[in-house]
């Protein structure tokens, strides 16, 4: 009776444990997985995105849908190539690579709602400042600095790039004096133009209007080069314009799944929440992306690279006497010269390591006293030109002698890298955090509009000094006292903002004697504040 009844149980808990597996099983097995090209960033994509896949799960609840952004299009592209989704919703130049690499077909266009009009199409706007005596139309841009958004961005590139090319014959990679990009921030483009930074830029169509409406720029700072005028389309355009965002599926995608989405986003109103937190007005039967592709062939990019061209194996085919003699003639001329060039190359290195080191420090690796006072001369000419201010925080670490005394050198050594590399991570580019010596730090923050963005820096810095820091299995606590001076209301110098943050430093670290030894104490010498932070 014993072995019956151990015989019994142990079937019983097989049969739950398998039927625990197969619930497991069932419930993972339908993740539906959707791409996203995240252009401003994965939690802006989430946040815009994301109610649009909470609707599609309330209405077809037998299915999970998981949003996956990607907020680069080449990562975006590889995952595609790897099966990773069964959906995307991408930019339409992206949408037309997958079409013709990996199978998607587009089911839906988005209808983008801007200014409370609905439109299923858009371009590229090319823009100057207004005050640009030298920059009156498109063609003028030849020898000019230019920013766009990234070398796969549809209407932050590619549209302009076709306009450039098609119509004015400006080949950007040869005839601009320079071309960068801002790795996917449209904003940055905007600002650099008005800043001066660039001579030029260009975003998708709605970009400068809708910064205008946020209260972000001015529109008259900015001047609109080769303004078209399309009849039922608002918003200042410099290209014709190509259809909006699909929505496509890959062949993995049952027609019925394929038909049950689309026909659930149809019925997507304006007023409900998916289509107002993606700022869309729903979405229409897919429309013809014939022009993308058009596009894409005269540009010769994404899937039409090469496009036209003679293979090497046919050229050499053809001509093989006259390229066996060019062989010949550049193996020779790259013996003759390859040692003079690697001797140029070796000394070019050694004299940059040697610059670096001149400006930079040699514990941390950021900026030193000597680069410090150079950028911060240079943020406050480019303030004074834009009526901007300048912000510098000076500061001093709190209990890091008492630490570096009793812990060694190389653990305080260690401590303060770490404190270097959570300072640099928190600011922007266009701002610097340096050494000043020993366990003195001063940040500068250039253009600044708000005095309320020095102080978001200086509680930002504040909370990453005082997170505990793992050092040889021990974990050590840090605050700092931090002064903050203002350009031009303490002073008009480098030297002088820098004194003033320094005594305003001393009265924080004053303060924070009372204090634990976590506290971070910041004090504004700037008299219009008068005020101490804790």
């Amino acid at each position: 009776m014993n072995i019956l009844q151990y015989w019994f149980k142990a079937l019983v808990k097989g049969l739950v444990l398998a039927g625990l597996i197969l619930s497991v099983d069932l419930a993972f097995a339908d993740d539906i997985k959707i791409g996203l090209r995240a252009n401003r960033g994965v939690e802006k994509g989430l946040e815009k995105w994301q109610p649009t896949v909470d609707y599609l799960n309330s209405q077809l609840p037998e299915h999970n849908f998981v949003l996956v952004p990607y907020e680069g299009i080449k990562d975006l592209n590889a995952a595609a190539g790897r099966g990773e989704f069964d959906f995307v919703l991408t930019n339409p130049s992206s949408y037309t690579e997958m079409e013709m690499a990996f199978g998607a077909t587009r089911i839906l266009t988005l209808l983008n709602m801007r200014q409370n009009i609905p439109l299923n199409c858009f371009g590229s706007v090319i823009f100057t400042r207004s005050d640009q005596a030298n920059i009156h139309d498109i063609k003028d841009l030849k020898g000019k600095d230019f920013m766009a958004v990234s070398e796969g961005g549809f209407g932050g590139w590619r549209v302009a790039w076709g306009e450039l090319k098609t119509q004015y014959g400006i080949d950007p990679y040869k005839d601009f004096s320079s071309l960068s990009f801002s790795g996917g921030d449209q904003e940055k483009i905007v600002f650099s133009v008005r800043d001066g930074l660039v001579d030029a830029g260009v975003v998708r169509t709605d970009m400068l209007e809708r910064m205008a409406a946020e209260g972000e720029i001015d529109l008259n700072t900015f001047r609109v080069l080769g303004e078209r005028k399309t009849e039922g389309f608002p918003f200042k355009h410099s290209t014709k314009l190509y259809p909006e965002w699909p929505l496509a599926i890959f062949p993995n995608v049952t027609d019925k799944l394929a038909k049950d989405v689309a026909s659930v986003l149809m019925d997507i109103k304006p007023e409900d929440n998916a289509a107002i937190k993606g700022k869309y007005a729903g979405w229409n039967v897919s429309l013809n992306y014939q022009s993308v592709h058009e596009l894409l062939k005269e540009l010769k990019v994404g899937p039409y690279e090469g496009f036209g061209l003679v293979s090497i194996s046919e050229a050499i085919r053809q001509h093989w006497q006259w390229v066996l003699s060019t062989f010949v003639a550049s193996s020779l001329a790259f013996i003759s010269l390859f040692s003079a060039y690697w001797s140029i190359r070796r000394r070019k290195k050694l004299e940059d390591k040697i610059k670096h080191m001149a400006s930079h420090d040699t514990l941390t690796d950021i900026p030193n006293r000597t680069l410090l006072m150079d950028r911060l001369n240079q943020a406050i000419d480019r303030s004074r030109r834009n009526q901007t201010r300048v912000g510098v925080l000076f500061l001093d670490l709190n209990n890091f002698k008492p630490i570096n005394d009793c812990m060694g050198h190389l653990v305080g050594d260690q401590i303060l890298k770490k404190l270097a590399e959570r300072m640099v991570s928190c600011l922007r580019k266009t701002d610097t955090v340096a050494r000043f010596g020993g366990d003195e730090f001063v940040i500068v923050i250039a253009d600044v509009n708000d005095i309320s963005e020095i102080t978001n820096v200086a509680e930002i810095v504040d909370t990453l000094l005082v997170k505990p820091i793992s050092v040889e299995n021990e974990e050590v606590v840090l605050g700092a006292s931090i002064g903050i001076a203002l350009y031009p209301y303490d002073a008009e110098t480098a030297e002088g903002l820098i004194d003033i943050a320094d005594e305003a430093m001393y009265v924080a670290k004053k303060k924070s004697k009372t204090s634990l030894v976590d506290d971070t104490e910041i004090h504004f010498n700037d008299a219009r504040l008068n005020t101490v932070c804790d």
